[in-house]
């Protein structure tokens, strides 16, 4: 899966997690993309495999994940109900979501 990931978002930059879950076998999942002890959520629906493979990707420099407007994934057609993010570094009390696109460096 790991490849899989890296291939698709070397060739679409700004991939949402809704593209990766309608191209991506297994990707979608009961699990969460979470920041470290932060609660915030990156996506609420992706499977161990599928956050797995993109903290090594991440870990590994092979990809980036920015923050986007929440727009792209209303475009999408997709989106958590979850507050909004607004400091991607500030720890919140409860589950805040952080819509990020992903790339390669």
């Amino acid at each position: 899966m790991e490849e899989q990931i890296l291939d698709f978002v070397a060739r679409r930059p700004g991939t949402t997690f809704v593209e990766l879950e309608q191209n991506i076998d297994g990707f979608r999942g009961e699990g969460a993309m979470v920041l470290d002890e932060q609660n915030i959520v990156l996506w609420p629906w992706v499977s161990p495999e599928a956050c797995e493979a993109l903290v090594r990707l991440r870990d590994k420099g092979l990809i980036e994940m920015r923050p986007v407007m929440e727009l792209i994934y209303f475009f999408d057609g997709r989106v958590p109900r979850l507050p909004i993010a607004k400091h991607p570094r500030r720890h919140y009390k409860t589950d805040h979501w952080l819509p990020v696109a992903l790339r390669c460096p």
